[in-house]
């Protein structure tokens, strides 16, 4: 498990400032065990975006077990969504870093389609063991800068 908190509302609102329609998206995993993004945690974030003036164009609510990073079973909700996807200004992830940059790296190399994704959680640390056919590709710093460049983890 990859333990995370959510970050301050004002940083997430940070990231998004000048961007209106807004793609939301959870993990059906770490997420949703820490209460960063789940279901739940997806809809709040979505109903304080919305009163904050931004469009939410649409949101993915993976249900628990569905691991946004496992992208056997998480692209095919991106597929799914993928007009909601095109028209967005931004993806905000509520999930790690790994499921941020999963997602990153499908939508451009599978799907063709490139956009601003940032972060709504902070990875504290793994809190078990995990499958090793995944590679490194961001540290769990407890400050995710992934909102600061385009996905890309400057730790790795």
């Amino acid at each position: 498990m990859n333990a995370q908190v959510q970050k301050p509302f004002d940083e997430i609102l940070g990231y998004l400032d000048g961007k209106k329609k807004i793609f939301l998206m959870d993990c059906g995993g770490c997420a949703t065990i820490f209460h960063t993004g789940g279901i739940k945690e997806v809809d709040e974030m979505a109903e304080k975006l919305t009163k904050k003036g931004k469009e939410i164009v649409g949101k993915i609510g993976l249900p628990f077990g569905i691991f946004t990073c496992y992208l056997p079973m998480s692209s095919m909700f991106l597929k799914e969504h993928r007009e909601e996807i095109e028209k967005c200004d931004a993806i905000l992830m509520q999930s790690c870093g790994d499921g941020l940059q999963a997602v990153r790296g499908y939508l451009e190399e599978e799907m063709g389609i490139v956009k601003l994704m940032y972060p709504s959680n902070n990875a504290l640390g793994f809190s078990s063991g995990g499958p090793t056919k995944f590679k490194e590709e961001r540290q769990a710093c407890g400050e995710c800068e992934l909102g600061r460049t385009a996905g890309i983890c400057p730790l790795v």
